[in-house]
């Protein structure tokens, strides 16, 4: 047998693996175990959401609703000397800000992680929702930006 990850160097959260260990035997597909004790299904609806966004059009500009309001979008425009720049920064998400309510501390690696995911499946969504247009969905780990971002912007003409 041969394993094909479609987003290649995911590493299985410590949570998941320790949590495993014996409880399943063979048969049992361990996500979905994992998923029926630990994972609210709200929650997986809610993340879909960042992973797969609702866009929104402004003079052929496209805008991921989860990284800018349209209300917001609308007015940055409005003010922009530079549209390209301002397409760019608007349609960014930093990984840590998704987590800021959180008691918890997010683990790096994890962070890291979560972005690579999130710059796969807007890719994904950019090509299917915009067929006829060019985007440039960037993952960027560094640590002067408050860690992992994402974001994306249309190459013009």
């Amino acid at each position: 047998m041969k394993k094909i990850d479609t987003i290649p160097n995911i590493k299985d959260p410590i949570k998941y693996t320790n949590w495993l260990g014996p409880c399943i035997n063979d048969s049992e597909s361990p996500l979905v175990f994992y998923m029926s004790y630990n994972c609210n299904p709200s929650d997986c609806i809610v993340f879909s959401k960042v992973l797969f966004p609702e866009f929104f059009l402004l003079n052929d500009y496209v805008f991921a609703r989860v990284a800018i309001s349209p209300e917001a979008a609308k007015k940055g425009m409005e003010d922009s000397k530079n549209k390209k720049f301002d397409e760019e920064s608007f349609n960014q998400i930093y990984i840590f800000e998704l987590f800021d309510g959180n008691k918890i501390r997010v683990d790096d690696d994890i962070a890291k992680d979560i972005g690579k995911i999130i710059a796969f499946s807007w890719d994904l969504s950019l090509k299917k929702t915009f067929p006829d247009r060019n985007f440039v969905v960037n993952y960027i780990d560094d640590e002067s930006n408050y860690g992992p971002i994402v974001n994306f912007y249309e190459i013009r003409g």
